[in-house]
């Protein structure tokens, strides 16, 4: 398969705008878990009561779960990079139709068209994920 009708300015914006986010994302993911081990209580030193422990529990939990949400992100990026360099990153993943350039613009990790997205969705194969 290759790339439809996608300009080369309009890819190395697309590329540039990826690589920019994901250098974000792994900035910020650095810095998270550099203030994990830095702001946390340390619950075993016994002068924390259960409101503070349920307190760090959920911050835990809270951080956890933006860090697996900024690492899907990640990986979805570098995907679309990985389709960039193949020649199919305008190129749906489902049926070989082009993914329009407003999707990608406005979801530049998008691995299917808007239709076969829908149907995706419909079927309930993990949600609405956007990229997905």
């Amino acid at each position: 398969m290759r790339q439809h009708n996608t300009s080369e300015a309009r890819l190395l914006r697309l590329r540039a705008n990826l690589e920019r986010r994901r250098v974000q994302l792994k900035r910020r993911m650095a810095a998270e878990r550099q203030s994990e081990t830095e702001g946390y209580p340390d619950l075993t030193s016994g002068g924390h009561d259960r409101g503070d422990e349920a307190q760090a529990d959920m911050r835990s939990d809270v951080d956890h779960a933006l860090q697996t949400q900024e690492l899907g992100e990640i990986r979805e990026i570098e995907a679309a990079l990985a389709r960039m360099d193949a020649g199919t990153y305008s190129t749906c993943v489902d049926c070989g139709a082009e993914v329009g350039a407003r999707r990608l613009d406005a979801y530049p990790t998008a691995r299917r068209c808007r239709t076969c997205e829908e149907q995706h969705e419909h079927r309930g194969e993990g949600g609405h994920v956007p990229g997905t």
